[in-house]
């Protein structure tokens, strides 16, 4: 799928009536093959296929700002080592549970200590 059919398929599946009105002020000049241009430069799925490190995205089913269908073309694209946490009953708030995750996830690869730290580096035992 190329970037601006990934566009194309966004307005397809949600709604900006802001974009309806922008078009309609200068309907000349403005159109939907020139903004579907203009947006795939704009397009994640662009560098999606550069990303090298682990990651982890997430996805809210009921999600009407970030439909999941368009997620899923960047997604498909990272060649790297990639994990995705489907939420089928979550809009584009993914909440607490999700941001328990994603922690737990980063600290299971990066080995974050307990303790908590202060803004110069050591323990906040060690500061007083």
């Amino acid at each position: 799928m190329s970037p601006s059919c990934a566009w194309q398929r966004y307005f397809q599946l949600t709604q900006w009536d802001e974009i309806d009105q922008w078009l309609a002020e200068k309907p000349e000049t403005r159109n939907w093959p020139g903004l579907l241009k203009t947006l795939s430069y704009f397009d994640t799925i662009n560098l999606a296929c550069r990303i090298e490190a682990e990651m982890l995205m997430a996805v809210g089913l009921q999600d009407p700002v970030c439909p999941p269908a368009t997620c899923f073309v960047s997604y498909n694209q990272i060649k790297g080592k990639k994990a995705c946490r489907v939420y089928k009953t979550t809009g584009h708030n993914l909440g607490q549970l999700h941001q328990q995750y994603a922690l737990n996830w980063l600290e299971s690869r990066f080995n974050f200590s307990q303790k908590p730290i202060h803004i110069d580096g050591k323990p906040k035992e060690d500061q007083d």
